[in-house]
């Protein structure tokens, strides 16, 4: 029986069962949650599916809390404005013609992401040419950014910055120089942890150099930029800048100090615009800078004479997200620098007046003075109009710098940002959309 058994397995033939090829990608597939390629809009709430028939889904780097990865998923997604129709969420519509400019959730981009160890200073020069370009941190991250250029009838340039999301780490500090504006469209967040600066100190971007509010040449003192308020007169009653009215309609850096022959006054601040499709944040220890520069104290050379001009004033900040959350530790600073001060008849007795951003967490900006100088007139600040240079016995002092201007623009301006974080003028408004 045994030996049946054997010879039937060596001479019997069985049909092999035919192979079966398994689609790996098949059986792997995620569940179908939604009708494929569809978008609903509908009581501000928004759900997409995509051709796969899943709900689309969006890694944003900085968008869980402070500068944390999330996922946002279109599904009952709440629209950062609102729907615009039934079939999509409402498109933000930012001041300074810069709505064409904004990255689309879906088309990608750059997440620019820098930080640094030592506080090192990541260069950006707003009149560079070509189509890109390049930010370098000291911790070897290095991206390249689309840039476009917008013109503005009566302004300088806008140089404009298109990114997936930003995100300055602290104490990553970005200064900003150039004779163009600076502006960041963003699709998803903003985050400033760290400091985006465009300063006076750091030959402002979009910087004012002609106009009324430039305060007028003198011969020993002079008086301080305008902007928010007019700059103050110096102590020989030299005029400052004027005031300029009502918000700017364009995208402008502040106003110098009055020259004295061939040397300039206090320099202006410059301009910053931040836009994003959803939200822009300021964190405790972030600072966004437009502050103005000090006076200049110098021995004249035609005579050997001291001098003292006026300081600069503060530039402008805008920011417009549907979200603009602003930590009381924040700083948001446009004040004006300080009037320089000096002595008559010396050449060594005189000081240069005190940067607008010298000290971001100091109430006021300090007119200087020393032994048997004038005095500067103090740096504008928020409420406060620029102070007058003060002559003394035998000294002089240049004017003070006016503060300069932001505003914020979101989905709703019921509740103000922290007023302990704002050091620089400052307006709400209600974001317009599509």
């Amino acid at each position: 029986m045994f030996v049946g058994v054997v010879a039937c397995l060596a001479a019997c033939q069985y049909e092999r069962p035919r192979d079966v090829e398994i689609d790996a990608q098949e059986v792997d597939a995620p569940p179908i949650e939604c009708t494929a390629s569809t978008a609903t809009c509908s009581n501000d709430r928004y759900t997409e599916c995509d051709a796969s028939g899943r709900y689309t889904r969006y890694d944003v780097p900085n968008g869980g809390g402070v500068g944390m990865p999330a996922t946002l998923v279109m599904h009952d997604f709440a629209c950062p404005l609102g729907c615009a129709d039934a079939t999509r969420c409402a498109n933000p519509v930012p001041s300074h013609g810069l709505a064409s400019t904004l990255p689309t959730w879906a088309g990608g981009g750059v997440d620019v992401d820098l930080t640094t160890s030592n506080g090192s200073v990541i260069a950006l020069d707003t009149d560079a040419s070509g189509t890109e370009v390049e930010l370098a941190d000291a911790v070897g991250n290095t991206f390249r950014v689309p840039v476009e250029v917008i013109s503005q009838a009566g302004g300088p340039e806008i140089l404009v910055l298109k990114v997936r999301t930003l995100t300055i780490r602290g104490p990553a500090r970005v200064v900003a120089t150039g004779a163009r504006a600076l502006a960041v469209a963003a699709a998803f967040d903003i985050v400033i942890a760290g400091r985006l600066d465009a300063s006076a100190a750091a030959n402002a971007a979009g910087a004012s150099s002609t106009g009324s509010c430039v305060a007028p040449s003198a011969t020993i003192a002079s008086g301080g930029g305008g902007n928010r308020y007019a700059g103050s007169n110096s102590s020989h009653g030299d005029l400052g800048g004027q005031a300029q009215p009502g918000p700017q309609p364009i995208l402008i850096g502040g106003c110098a100090g009055g020259a004295i022959g061939g040397t300039a006054g206090g320099a202006p601040g410059g301009a910053i615009q931040l836009v994003s499709r959803t939200q822009i944040v300021v964190t405790s220890g972030g600072v966004l800078s437009v502050a103005g520069g000090g006076g200049r104290a110098f021995a004249a050379p035609e005579d050997g004479l001291n001098r003292a001009t006026g300081g600069g004033s503060g530039g402008q900040l805008v920011l417009d997200a549907p979200v603009i959350q602003i930590a009381p530790e924040a700083h948001l600073v446009g004040r004006g620098g300080s009037g320089a001060a000096a002595r008559s008849g010396q050449t060594n007795l005189r000081m240069d007046g005190v940067a607008g951003d010298a000290d971001v967490a100091a109430p006021t900006v300090p007119g200087p003075t020393c032994t048997g100088c004038g005095f500067g007139g103090d740096g504008g600040g928020v409420g406060a109009p620029p102070g007058q240079g003060a002559q003394g016995s035998t000294g002089m002092g240049g004017g003070g710098g006016s503060v300069g201007r932001a505003t914020l623009a979101a989905r709703t301006s019921t509740v103000p940002p922290p007023t302990s974080a704002m050091l620089v003028e400052y307006a709400l408004s209600t974001l317009p959309r599509d």
